[in-house]
């Protein structure tokens, strides 16, 4: 944080979250000596498996046990009275990666005080999947943004935005803790500086808005005759979901060897890969139902020699 002076008050403030990505944020929020989460809104629990057991997520089980207040709310379009009452004496609502979309009606509890932390430059990457959108696409430069929030998909005004570099072999799981550790300082600084005035939203301009949608796993699936580039950008982005995967065909293709494997369809997962001069290299993958292996003991295995 930089040494801007700032008003000893404590911001009071409701946090909106529900994934590791706000679970980084929400620590670094606690151990702030300048804010005090109040409340904790976050998704519902829900069934998971089999037995359909309840299973609470993330944020809900580190917050109750630090003890905070913790609200679970459903989809807020459908009943957005969920948050009555949890607003008092509270200077901002703080929504980092929270699942759900927020209503007027609900904005308008805190009007123009609902302050979220968006993982991309915006305009450039609205919607869900800014961050792997960012390493598929092969960008070298991406960073936070906090706006205050609108009824629209991210097209609120700007407070505050920062830049951090891409690395050439950084994955989007790398990407995803150094956003969220370098956005929730820039959050805290943003925060300080609107409440004493120091800073003013800026509009966002619609001419250069790109949007990114979730992703399916559908994505995963390459033919190793893509460009090798584009691949290795896919096995960046997708390496925690759904992953990059091939079929024998198309290995065998491109390893130029026959193997044992009589379905020719059968998916195959790479696991990991490198490129190196352009070349891209297969190190490690994984047959369904059996132990990931690399490369050299899938020959040993599979190669018809």
């Amino acid at each position: 944080m930089n040494n801007i002076q700032y008003s000893n008050k404590t911001l009071n403030i409701v946090f909106f979250g529900s994934s590791e990505f706000s679970l980084t944020v929400l620590k670094e929020l606690l151990d702030s000596s300048t804010i005090k989460v109040c409340t904790v809104v976050t998704k519902s629990d829900k069934k998971i498996g089999r037995n359909s057991s309840i299973q609470q997520n993330i944020i809900a089980k580190f917050a109750q046990g630090r003890g905070l207040n913790v609200v679970k709310v459903t989809s807020l379009l459908k009943d957005p009275t969920q948050l009555k009452g949890i607003f008092n004496k509270i200077d901002y609502a703080v929504v980092v990666s929270f699942g759900y979309i927020l209503p007027n009606e609900v904005l308008d509890l805190l009007p123009n005080l609902f302050i979220n932390l968006h993982a991309s430059l915006l305009p450039k990457y609205r919607g869900a999947s800014p961050i792997q959108q960012a390493v598929v696409s092969g960008d070298t430069v991406t960073g936070n943004s906090i706006m205050i929030l609108d009824d629209k998909m991210d097209e609120g005004p700007i407070l505050k935005n920062e830049k951090i570099t891409i690395g050439f072999n950084q994955t989007s799981k790398d990407l995803f803790s150094a956003l969220a550790k370098s956005g929730s300082k820039l959050l805290i600084d943003t925060l300080l500086q609107h409440k004493s005035g120091k800073i003013k939203p800026t509009l966002q301009d619609p001419s250069k808005a790109t949007y990114t949608k979730l992703i399916t796993k559908d994505e995963g699936f390459v033919t190793l005759t893509e460009n090798y580039v584009d691949i290795y950008n896919k096995y960046r982005a997708y390496i925690q979901w759904p992953g990059l995967y091939t079929n024998i065909q198309s290995l065998e293709k491109f390893l130029g060897i026959t193997t044992k494997i009589d379905n020719k369809q059968l998916v195959v997962k790479l696991k990991k890969l490198a490129l190196i001069d352009d070349n891209l290299h297969i190190e490690y993958l994984q047959l369904p139902n059996k132990p990931t292996i690399s490369l050299k003991d899938f020959y040993n295995g599979y190669l018809i020699k």
